[in-house]
């Protein structure tokens, strides 16, 4: 990106590739079970909102850390392939963010998470000015670049921190809404009465 893009929804944070097995029960201490079904896809909750604003229709982006490595690759490209803007995508030699997620049918999980230190953006290394966003939503995983606010005055921001609706002080000039609901709930309470940009962005 070398100058400034419209993008309706601008999402910071995780983006983890999910090893995803479907089990009967969850292994107890020092037993091995087998699997009924096994899936590799991208995750994390910025990652995934991201892809489900692209699915809705509207102009999505992400920030944040994918390795240089098969797991990061293949997010990469899942995220390409659904719309979303990848050009401020960090990559390096680190290690992407690996979850195992053990499910079972009712629904309940386990999961293993691992993130190597290192692969954490810093602060200052995303050039916010160069998107020009409705929405930003921060999941919290990549705290040392989640105050971007006074370069952009009149946004709105969507966080996954607090209850639905609940608002902070903030210049009367933003509107900052927080919410634990799910990205589809939380674009619902603060996209409509926005114009989308829709689809004029290419990767």
């Amino acid at each position: 990106m070398d100058q400034v893009h419209p993008i309706d929804v601008l999402c910071v944070g995780a983006g983890t590739y999910d090893l995803v097995y479907s089990v009967d029960r969850h292994p107890q201490p020092d037993e091995k079970i087998r699997a009924n079904s096994f899936i590799g896809c991208g995750g994390g909750p910025a990652a995934n909102g991201a892809v489900t604003v692209a699915r809705l229709g509207l102009q999505a982006a992400f920030v944040g850390y994918l390795g240089n490595d098969i797991f990061g690759n293949a997010h990469l490209e899942e995220l390409q392939q659904a719309g979303v803007i990848t050009d401020l995508v960090a990559r390096g030699e680190h290690s992407s963010a690996l979850s195992v997620v053990m499910v079972k049918p009712d629904g309940s999980r386990a999961l293993v998470n691992y993130r190597t230190p290192e692969s954490f953006l810093t602060a200052g290394s995303v050039d916010f000015s160069i998107v020009d966003t409705s929405v930003i939503l921060f999941d919290g995983h990549e705290p040392y670049i989640h105050q971007p606010w006074p370069g952009l005055p009149g946004r709105e921001i969507l966080s996954q921190c607090l209850m639905p609706d609940q608002y902070t002080a903030a210049p009367r000039s933003w509107r900052v809404l927080w919410t634990t609901s799910s990205v589809q709930k939380g674009l619902a309470l603060i996209l409509p009465g926005s114009q989308p940009k829709r689809k004029h962005l290419k990767n």
